[in-house]
C-alpha cells in the first residue's frame, strides 16, 4: 500500500505587496486630524486642572507655614512690608528675617527669597520664574509684564540691612502676596486670634502677574503689578477668570475675579467695603478699610 503525500508548491503561491493608496492614506491622516480636534481641548483642560492643583497645593504650604510661625511668636504674623513699587515706597529690608518672604519659606523647607535673589544677582542661581517649580510661583502664569518688568521679572525696591542703607531694585517673581488690608498701616502686629472667624480671613492673594489676564475694559486692568502685597484689585484672573486665596485657617478656595470686585455695600461708617461677610473678609472692621 502506498502512502499518499501531500506536497506544496510554494514556487505557486503568488505574494504580492499592497501599498497604501492615496485616498486611504487621505481618509487616515482625516481620521487623525479629527482624533486630535476631539483629544485636545481634554488634555489641555486636564494640564489646566493639574496647574491649578499645583498652585492649591503651594498655597496650603504657605498656609502650614503661616500657622507654624504664629505658634512659635505668641500667635502674630509675620510683617507684610510695604508695597516697593516706588523708591519713597521699599518692601522694608530685602534682608530682614522678620519678612514673610523670608521667614516663612523655611518652615516648609523652603528658601528665603533673600537668599534666592541674592544668588541670581550674583549670577549664581537664577531666581524662579514663570515655568518653574517653586513654592513662589503659580504654573499657570507667564512672565511678568507690564510696566517695570525686565527680562520676565517684576523689578521692586527695597532697603538692606548689611550693610544698612538703601538697596538697589531687585528682580522678583512672587505670584502670592500678602493681603494688603489685614495689617494696620502703622505696622502694628496682628494676631491670628484677632482673625474670628478665620475661615474668612485673607491672609495671601493668588497675584496677577500681567495685565492681559484682564480684558482691557476692566477698571482694574492697568494696576500696577509690582507689589509685594496685594487685594482685590490685583487678584489674578489665570484659573476659569479667577484664582485663589489663603485664609486664616489654612484652607485655600477659589474665587473668579469679578465676584470679589462686587461690593457688599456700606460699613457703618457709610464707606463702601469689599468685605463679604460668611465668605472673603479683607480687613478687620475699624482696623483698615479695604477701599
Amino acid at each position: 500500500m502506498k502512502k499518499s503525500s501531500c506536497k506544496v508548491d510554494i514556487r505557486s503561491e503568488q505574494w504580492h505587496a499592497h501599498g497604501f493608496t492615496l485616498v486611504e492614506l487621505l481618509v487616515v491622516i482625516g481620521i487623525i486630524a479629527i482624533l486630535i480636534s476631539i483629544l485636545l481641548p481634554s488634555l489641555n483642560k486636564a494640564r489646566q486642572h493639574a496647574q491649578e492643583v499645583q498652585c492649591m497645593s503651594n498655597l496650603r504650604q504657605w498656609g502650614i507655614a503661616f500657622q507654624m510661625y504664629a505658634d512659635s511668636n505668641k500667635g502674630s504674623l509675620p510683617f507684610d512690608g510695604e508695597d516697593g513699587d516706588i523708591p519713597g515706597n521699599p518692601i522694608d529690608f530685602w534682608d530682614a528675617p522678620y519678612m514673610w518672604f523670608n521667614a516663612l519659606p523655611p518652615l516648609v523647607s523652603a528658601r528665603p527669597y533673600d537668599e534666592q535673589q541674592r544668588e541670581h544677582i550674583a549670577g549664581t542661581r537664577s531666581l524662579p520664574v514663570n515655568g518653574q517649580n517653586s513654592l513662589f510661583v503659580c504654573p499657570s502664569t507667564g512672565e511678568a509684564a507690564g510696566p517695570n518688568s525686565s527680562n520676565g521679572y517684576y523689578t521692586m525696591y527695597g532697603n538692606v540691612l548689611y550693610p544698612p542703607g538703601p538697596g538697589p531694585q531687585r528682580p522678583t517673581f512672587i505670584c502670592y502676596a500678602y493681603n494688603s488690608k489685614l495689617i494696620p498701616s502703622s505696622g502694628l502686629a496682628v494676631k491670628m486670634t484677632k482673625l474670628r472667624p478665620s475661615s474668612e480671613y485673607v491672609i495671601l492673594v493668588e497675584k496677577r502677574m500681567l495685565p492681559g489676564e484682564l480684558p482691557t475694559t476692566d477698571p482694574n486692568y492697568n494696576r500696577t503689578l509690582n507689589y509685594i502685597k496685594s487685594d482685590r484689585k490685583r487678584f489674578t484672573a489665570r484659573h476659569r477668570k479667577g484664582g485663589n486665596l489663603l485664609f486664616g485657617d489654612g484652607h485655600v478656595a477659589w474665587f473668579t475675579n469679578a465676584e470679589l470686585n462686587i461690593s457688599s455695600g456700606l460699613d457703618s461708617d457709610g464707606i463702601v467695603t469689599f468685605n463679604w461677610p460668611g465668605k472673603v473678609m479683607w480687613a478687620i472692621p475699624g482696623v483698615e478699610r479695604a477701599n
